[in-house]
């Protein structure tokens, strides 16, 4: 994803907010990511340092310090070219993000998998075996896809079914494809399913709760037309599984049981975690996604889905910027603590083990090591300075006021 598109994104979150003037022209995308700090202030992810009989390669370290430096990781993988990348490489840099991601098990496996925050790899060696190692300081968190319908802090999706009556017929050139390919590009997509399935609930729920807050009438009506939207990415979603499992695939019942929020704060706690910045990273995800797949039937699939994430993402920024403006009881403390808390919402695992990263893009499916990057550019390119023109920004108009950018 190009850095035009990172700007363009948050110009179209500023427009929402009423501090810029609308563009002519709409774009974009996603799903959705939460990063959270392990805990450790430096490494993390379980690995295992090597030193027995280890020699420098063509650098020690960026510090002229031995390789590892005190304070970071030695991580050793066996060598995909020879010699093994300088540290300073971004084949290295992959290789260490690939190999962290490997080791590395989520506080909950079922729902999120690891990402990496923050990484600098600082020095390079070859051991005694021939293994390629790399000195390297990092954080590792937890990511997560898709608007969640959260109960309590935990996700709720609905289990899977063999069910014809909520997909759509989409036409995936599955020809050639190996049968694991196809079993993990369904899995993937089944996966994404539940999340727009659950997306649905968590809309609805939404409009209900601008109801409470008593919001103005645009961004209720707004939240109606997110959850539809939710329904259509769904089938998309489902019909694309379904095409590449070779059977029907759709959704059980979901559990919406004591799924309510009432009060001010815990309703703008959530908008800001789930959709200013869950629904954010969720529509860069999808436009990444959609530049990268070249089957035409997922390209269109997700062109359809990223516009609407990113509407979805925008009315959630409108709507805090309601809420702060018109001065509910506790909205601006509650948005200040939802952007400052790191987050642990659950969802489960998206990306399928054993699927090659070229062939996953090519079908609308980002690697782990594809989303940390995204998810890193996206908190520091678009959530941070929208976050800082929420709080500061002048308004051009009030934040409900209609703009064709985004009605």
């Amino acid at each position: 994803m190009i850095p035009s598109s990172f700007a363009y994104v948050r110009h179209r979150l500023f427009v929402a907010m009423g501090i810029a003037p609308a563009l002519a022209s709409t774009a974009c995308g996603g799903l959705v990511v939460f990063v959270e700090d392990d805990g450790s202030g430096g490494s993390g992810g379980g690995t295992t340092a090597v030193t027995t009989g280890a020699t420098t390669v063509a650098s020690t370290s960026s510090t002229g310090q031995s390789c590892p430096p005190m304070g970071t990781s030695l991580l050793c993988l066996p060598p995909v070219a020879t010699p093994c990348p300088p540290f300073d490489t971004q084949q290295a840099n992959e290789l260490v993000t690939t190999e962290i991601l490997s080791s590395c098990v989520p506080e909950n496996p079922e729902f999120c998998s690891c990402t990496v925050e923050t990484l600098d790899v600082v020095c390079g060696l070859i051991d005694k075996d021939g293994l390629c190692c790399y000195g390297a300081d990092y954080t590792v968190g937890e990511i997560c896809e898709g608007r969640p319908f959260t109960v309590d802090g935990h996700a709720r999706l609905a289990p899977l079914e063999k069910r014809a009556d909520w997909r759509l017929s989409v036409a995936v050139d599955c020809a050639g494809l190996p049968d694991a390919a196809r079993r993990a590009l369904a899995d993937a997509w089944s996966t994404s399913a539940r999340y727009e399935h659950a997306s649905v609930a968590s809309f609805a729920r939404v409009a209900l709760e601008l109801l409470a807050l008593g919001a103005p009438r645009d961004l209720v009506t707004l939240a109606q037309h997110a959850a539809l939207d939710e329904t259509d990415h769904a089938a998309l979603a489902f019909g694309i599984a379904s095409a590449l499992a070779g059977e029907s695939i759709g959704p059980g019942p979901l559990d919406i049981a004591a799924a309510m929020r009432t009060d001010v704060a815990s309703i703008v706690y959530a908008t800001v975690r789930e959709g200013c910045i869950g629904e954010t990273i969720s529509a860069v995800f999808a436009l990444a996604a959609r530049d990268g797949a070249t089957d035409p039937a997922v390209v269109a699939a997700l062109t359809r889905i990223a516009e609407d994430e990113l509407r979805h993402a925008e009315l959630a920024w409108r709507t805090v910027a309601w809420a702060i403006e018109a001065r509910l009881p506790g909205a601006r403390e509650a948005a200040l603590a939802a952007f400052a808390a790191p987050a642990a919402f659950e969802e489960p695992e998206a990306e399928p083990r054993g699927l090659h990263p070229e062939l996953g893009r090519a079908f609308g499916v980002l690697s782990p090591a594809d989303k940390a990057a995204l998810a890193r550019q996206a908190l520091e390119s678009i959530v941070k300075p929208s976050q800082a023109a929420l709080f500061q920004g002048r308004r051009l108009r009030g934040p409900t006021d209609t703009v064709d950018a985004i009605a």
